[in-house]
């Protein structure tokens, strides 16, 4: 049955403007409460999620966008691959902390983003992937196999909801676990080195550890990490298809450069790109900033469980 807005959420008269929308429960930070538009073509439409969700110049929430390409959308839905001959475009509503029960949700509208990237181009050079560090670490010496067949034990548990689009996410695992322990040292080393030369001050910890497993379909929407310093994934699968899914990362500045330089692009490179994405390869690490958006792409391999590891690793002034 088709419900305008989630369980969680209603709308009801705003101290800021007209109607707005409110939680009818508490609602944790980082949850994706779903599509407030949706681009078909050069056609944008807006849901009841995305009409009545008011301006803040302190927001509790992040509008963060995704595309569909015809051909997953078409293979998803078994259709012909001439049935779309076009992109789906989609921006969904993601909690930046703890929502109360009783409280407006709230963005910041885009014209004030522009005023604010004006602002920073008046003191800074090109804004590119640089300041967006990514880092890919080979873990491949780790025990691979145990680290895998725990995950996979984990499966076998009921699965919570955050970004996963109909995947399976476990709660936190136990860090103190055998299996874990030199992934997370390992993981605690290089975050050090990479604070080194970001001249950033070095984390303290693993605060969380959660069980990612993707089968046919399965996705995960927009998202990024707050309160952490570093956020990350770990592959312990003894081999990735091409086809199981890429991790995504959006330009920091994803939102604006849209509006005049997408699908402008001859040739593709780091001032220029609205993303980058990465293949999951065997016993790799990726580690990259909490704030960073990112999602993962339908697995489209129905012969393979796609299994990761994400992490998030916080300083000592900072707890999840």
């Amino acid at each position: 049955m088709y419900k305008p807005l989630p369980d969680s959420l209603t709308i009801k008269t705003s101290k800021i403007n007209g109607l707005g929308v409110f939680s009818k429960e508490v609602i944790p930070q980082a949850t994706n409460l779903g599509m407030t538009h949706l681009e078909l073509g050069k056609l944008i439409l807006r849901t009841p999620l995305g009409g009545f969700i008011n301006h803040s110049d302190t927001p509790n929430c992040v509008k963060s966008s995704s595309l569909l390409t015809r051909q997953q959308w078409n293979n998803l839905n078994n259709l012909p691959d001439e049935k779309y001959n076009h992109d789906f475009k989609k921006w969904n509503l993601i909690t930046l902390k703890n929502i109360k029960e009783g409280e407006e949700l709230t963005l910041k509208y885009t014209l004030d983003k522009i005023q604010d990237l004006i602002n920073h181009l008046m003191t800074s050079k090109i804004i590119d992937f640089a300041v967006s560090p990514i880092k890919v670490i080979d873990f491949s010496h780790l025990n691979l196999i145990g680290i895998e067949k725990y995950c996979l034990m984990k499966n076998q548990k009921q699965s919570v909801t955050r970004s996963n689009q109909n995947g399976f996410q476990s709660g936190n695992v136990d860090l103190s676990e055998k299996v874990l322990r030199n992934l997370v040292s390992n993981l605690i080393s290089e975050t050090h080195k990479l604070c080194d030369e970001l001249q950033l001050k070095k984390p303290a910890k693993v605060n969380n550890m959660w069980v990612n497993i993707n089968n046919y379909g399965n996705s995960n929407a927009n998202h990024l990490h707050p309160n952490c310093l570093f956020s990350g994934v770990f592959y312990p699968s003894q081999s990735y298809p091409k086809d199981c899914g890429n991790i995504k990362f959006q330009h920091p500045s994803h939102d604006i450069m849209g509006y005049d330089w997408d699908r402008q692009q001859i040739n593709f490179n780091k001032y220029n790109s609205l993303t980058y994405q990465l293949s999951p390869r065997s016993g790799c690490a990726v580690i990259f900033p909490g704030w960073l958006v990112h999602r993962v792409e339908p697995n489209l391999n129905k012969n393979f469980l796609r299994v990761s590891m994400s992490f998030n690793i916080i300083n000592s002034t900072k707890e999840k």
